[in-house]
Parts: structure tokens; C-alpha cells; sequence
């Protein structure tokens, strides 16, 4: 679209979309949201107080938020489902909406016996 006043190139700009991405701080300022965090087991151990084998055991009973897959051999959990964890241990449950992608499950290793 050409502005006829100035006869520069603009472009619409879609304000719905980028309102939705933005967040406006207590001082007025206009601030980008933080990206989700990735935790690996380390930090998920210090900041829930659990054991490894807690942690995969209530993972299992679905009691415990899942790991995402980060590469091959790499994985770890949501910022934000740890914090919901934290929040309400006792409460807390994987729903269907929560259920990771095909390519982000987790799956027990198989050994082939010779």
C-alpha cells in the first residue's frame, strides 16, 4: 500500500495479533512475554524436593507434569507445568490437553535379549 501523502511503501499491520504478544507493565512500558523455559532434571530436582524415582514414578501415574523431548537423547520439562505442580502438588493431574505431541513422548527404551 503506497501513502499518498508521504508516496512511501507501508503495511497494514495486524494490532490484534501483536496486542496478543505484547505485555504491558506496571509502568506503562510495553514489554515482550518471557519464552518458555526448558528445565532439565538437575533444576526439576532442586525445585520440587522429589527424588528421580519419584519423579518418573508419579510421571507414570500421571501425577507429575511430562518431560518434553529436546533432542535424541535430551529431555526436560515445561517451566510453566512445574510451576503449576508447585503450586498444588496434591491437586495436580495430566489432562488430555496437556498430552505431549507423538514426537515429544516419552517412551520406555526396549532391550532386544540375544
Amino acid at each position: 500500500m503506497r501513502n499518498q501523502k508521504y508516496g512511501v511503501e507501508t503495511r497494514a499491520v495486524d494490532f490484534a495479533r501483536l496486542h496478543a504478544n505484547l505485555c504491558l507493565a506496571a509502568d506503562g512500558t510495553i514489554k515482550m512475554p518471557e519464552p518458555e523455559k526448558i528445565l532439565r532434571m538437575r533444576t526439576v530436582l532442586d525445585r520440587t524436593g522429589l527424588s528421580r524415582s519419584t519423579i518418573y514414578r508419579k510421571m507414570g501415574e500421571g501425577t507429575f507434569p511430562r518431560q518434553v523431548e529436546i533432542s535424541e537423547h535430551c529431555r526436560g520439562w515445561r517451566e510453566s507445568a512445574i510451576n503449576r505442580w508447585i503450586a498444588d502438588p496434591a491437586a495436580y493431574r495430566e489432562t488430555i490437553g496437556t498430552e505431549p505431541s507423538p514426537g515429544n513422548a516419552v517412551h520406555p527404551k526396549t532391550h532386544l535379549l540375544a
